[in-house]
């Protein structure tokens, strides 16, 4: 809604301002203010605008019917109405305004007339003196000022008395000339514009601030902590604090976010704060701890106890700061490297190294034949041979195929073979036999002997000629026959013997028995018996039908039997035994137990020989009662107590826990816990709740806990990970050495973030390019250029001759020539 919309609406609703006794007509009173209100009618409406920005009385609340602090304001379309009202206070206004400086510009035109009036009259009352004249001129001139301002003061009263306006004001104004409104008084507060409107007035607020007044404030009853001063920013209140503090209410100082470490004491200092350090730790934020100098050496873990330290030390290390090495003077040979195994030091070998000090390379105990030289390649040995060997061992010859007949010696000579004959032989492979014509019998073979021919034999022949056979040297005994069966012999065996030679006979199974001797008669046997027996195998015993009681032996005595009685027994035929002195007491029955007794005591008794009964010193504990059953002494225990002597109490067993103290109570127990211990059993520890990450050890030390981290983690709980934001290249990984992250580097690749590959180095020659393949590379050589690194060159195979030289040149080669030769390998000469 514009100005220009507000003024053409009906002027009927402003009332007509009284002015002197006379109400002049509507249209006179239109024309005359008409270019008043046209020339202020940009300021009013930015004073409207300001207005109807406030909330309260703008028109998206008042649409709604609220009325907010404006009681004046009932109308649906408020702003017309205001704006209306507004235009008949200042209408009214500048009538009277019109008028008094009609009236004002008259009386100053009369006062300038009087003034010069006076001024003359006064000259031509006093000339000037002669000098000689005493006159008190000062005097005169205050004479006359006060005579002018009695005149201009009788004058004013007239002219006010004749010409003085006078205006009759409606409610809610005053004043002479109505110039007192109802915003006069200033009522806004808070810099709230005043506003008159229906004999009253309206506050429009600034952004906050509501009431009739504006004299509710948003921050009343805001909390500003710290020393913080409260601001209204929009609608709302705001703290700002002081430099140190922040939050909404400047809550937050500078000790809210616990900045001092390792349990210390933080206090406010100004806009800072102060740290008070636990015994042993130092430094702004006591972050200096008895373990920050890193005392433990060795990849120890520092454990701040007690306001000192304790290095947790390795496997295999120990001392005070770990700094006893298992692997002090341990040497690892072969660049192998060493590491703690246990409490003992040993060596990682490379790939293909081995041994405990990896002293043993891969081509120790290697052997390369025929003067093959050894070299290691990766991780195995491999054998250069010289020209015309070949083979894993270089083992493969130019004799290999062994080319020389009739045992002639092959020799290796000059990457070729020689055949060294024996005696009688010749030929380039020893092919001229000295034997053509020679017999060997038996199937044996023709051999040369210097110049001769010899046999050699097979297997059980022999003789100048083989003629000798296995039979020749009569090998059947006991008159068996021998026949030739291959190369050996076989016996047909005579009655009654057997075996590969006859040498089993009928006595060959000692049948004769009691030391009888065996004689061997027409295939069969006779036993020759020692005195006292008799019976074809000698088995008839002169001790029998006699007895030997409680298992006694019989042995022969001469021509006589007699008894040789078990331990424990004794008598002629062994009668007497253990129980015949009746050993057991108290009716105790006796019984032979091998070659002892054991006796069988009365209900009650025990001991060896029953001579202890069931309850004699027999221990009940801790109030149990002794009762017998059957053979025996028992105890009947209290309840919470069992063992056989009521010894087994409810604390026996140690039930609690990590040193709590057990206590008898009535049947059961109770556990009285150590500090930072708790539960029924005293199981719940400070490490229960498994506090350190990382896959720190938590220790219960002290009734609280310590972390022990893994070599390279730190922190109260194992959590600053050193590996954070470390990066491997090429696929390497990251592990924690010490207190260091570094990366294992894939085979083939190294450097401290593996960043050099196996093409790092730029091993393909002649410009070919290289690419990684797993963990080696490939090189992609230029035309003309081969091998595994593109060393083979065009050049390679020496083409040029007659010293000439090569050069490569695209893909091929060119031979410069010595002064005299020519041709595309210099194999020409010039005529």
């Amino acid at each position: 809604m514009d100005g220009t919309n507000i003024n053409n609406e009906n002027e009927n609703v402003f009332p007509t301002v009284i002015c002197d006794d006379t109400k002049p007509e509507e249209s006179n009173s239109k024309s005359g203010n008409e270019n008043e209100i046209k020339s202020g009618r940009s300021k009013h409406e930015h004073e409207l605008g300001q207005f109807f920005e406030n909330p309260v009385y703008g028109q998206g609340d008042n649409d709604r019917c609220s009325t907010g602090d404006m009681d004046t304001v009932h109308k649906q379309n408020n702003q017309v109405y205001v704006v209306k009202s507004l235009k008949r206070e200042i209408r009214k206004f500048r009538c009277c305004t019109f008028v008094f400086v009609l009236t004002t510009l008259g009386f100053l035109v009369l006062s300038l007339i009087l003034a010069i009036f006076f001024f003359r009259k006064t000259a031509f009352d006093h000339p000037l003196l002669p000098s000689n004249t005493q006159w008190n001129q000062s005097e005169d001139h205050e004479r006359n000022y006060q005579l002018h301002q009695q005149a201009l003061s009788s004058w004013w009263q007239m002219f006010l008395s004749v010409n003085s306006p006078s205006c009759d004001c409606i409610d809610g104004y005053s004043g002479k000339l109505c110039e007192v409104t109802p915003c006069s008084s200033d009522p806004c507060v808070n810099s709230g514009l005043c506003f008159p409107a229906n004999e009253s007035y309206v506050c429009a607020c600034p952004t906050g601030y509501t009431g009739k007044r504006c004299e509710v404030d948003s921050c009343d009853g805001f909390p500003c902590d710290n020393g913080g001063t409260k601001s209204v920013s929009g609608t709302t209140c705001k703290c700002s604090c002081r430099s140190g503090f922040s939050g909404s209410s400047c809550g937050v100082t500078p000790c809210s976010n616990q900045p001092c470490l390792h349990d210390g004491s933080c206090s406010i200092s100004g806009h800072s704060f102060s740290c008070i350090c636990s015994k042993g730790y130092s430094g702004k934020l006591c972050e200096v701890t008895p373990c920050s100098s890193s005392p433990c050496v060795n990849s120890g873990s520092c454990l701040n106890v007690n306001g000192s330290y304790l290095c947790v030390c390795p496997k295999g290390y120990s001392g005070k700061l770990c700094e006893v090495d298992p692997c002090d003077d341990f040497p690892c040979g072969n660049s192998g490297t060493k590491k703690v195994s246990g409490t003992a030091c040993q060596c990682t070998c490379r790939s293909g190294f081995s041994g405990s000090s990896c002293e043993i390379d891969p081509c120790d105990g290697f052997v390369c034949g025929n003067e093959g030289t050894k070299t290691v390649s990766g991780t195995t040995c491999q054998c250069t041979c010289r020209s015309g060997f070949s083979g894993s061992f270089c083992e493969v010859t130019p004799c290999s195929n062994s080319p020389c007949v009739n045992s002639g010696s092959c020799l290796n000579v000059n990457g070729s073979y020689v055949c060294v004959c024996l005696d009688g032989y010749s030929g380039k492979l020893c092919e001229v036999d000295p034997c053509d014509g020679f017999v060997c019998d038996n199937g044996g073979t023709k051999t040369v002997l210097g110049t001769t021919c010899q046999c050699t034999c097979r297997s059980g022949f022999y003789g100048s000629f083989c003629e000798e056979t296995p039979c020749t040297s009569q090998p059947c005994f006991h008159g068996g026959s021998c026949s030739i069966s291959g190369n050996n012999y076989s016996c047909n065996c005579s009655k009654g013997f057997s075996g590969n030679s006859c040498e089993v006979t009928p006595c060959s199974s000692s049948p004769c028995v009691n030391s009888g001797s065996c004689l061997n008669v027409n295939g069969s046997y006779v036993c020759v018996c020692s005195t006292g027996y008799s019976g074809k195998l000698c088995e008839v015993d002169p001790c029998d039908g006699f007895v030997c009681g409680n298992g006694g032996t019989k042995t022969v005595s001469g021509t006589t039997c007699q008894c040789t009685c078990r331990r424990g027994f004794s008598g002629s035929f062994c009668e007497e035994t253990p129980c015949t002195s009746q050993p057991c007491f108290h009716g105790g029955s006796c019984s032979i137990s091998g070659n002892n007794y054991s006796c069988n005591c009365s209900k009650g008794f025990s001991g060896n020989s029953c001579e202890v009964g069931p309850c004699d010193g027999f221990p009940c504990d801790n109030g149990g009662t002794k009762t017998i059953l059957g053979t025996k002494c028992q105890c009947t225990c209290r309840s919470g107590y069992f063992g056989s002597s009521c010894e087994v109490t409810p604390c026996s067993n140690q039930p609690c826990f990590h040193d709590g103290s057990c206590s008898i109570s009535g049947h059961s127990f109770s556990c009285s816990c150590s500090e930072g211990y708790s539960g029924k059993l005293c199981e719940v520890t400070p490490c229960s709740s498994s506090p350190c990450v990382n896959s720190g050890s938590c220790l219960n030390v002290n009734g609280s806990y310590l972390c022990a981290c893994l070599k390279g983690y730190s922190g109260k709980l194992c959590e600053v990970d050193p590996c954070e934001g470390f990066t491997c290249e090429n696929g390497g990984t990251k592990t924690v050495s010490k207190t260091a992250c570094q990366c294992t580097c894939r085979s083939g690749f190294s450097g401290s973030s593996c960043e050099i590959t196996p093409c790092t180095s730029q091993p393909c020659l002649y410009d070919g390019s290289c690419a990684i393949s797993g963990n080696s590379y490939s090189c992609n050589c230029l035309k003309g250029f081969l091998g595994n690194s593109c060393e083979v060159t065009p050049c390679s195979s020496s083409p040029c001759v007659n010293s000439g030289s090569c050069l490569n040149v695209n893909g091929s080669y060119v031979c410069v020539c010595s002064i005299g030769y020519s041709g595309k390998l210099c194999e020409g000469t010039n005529q």
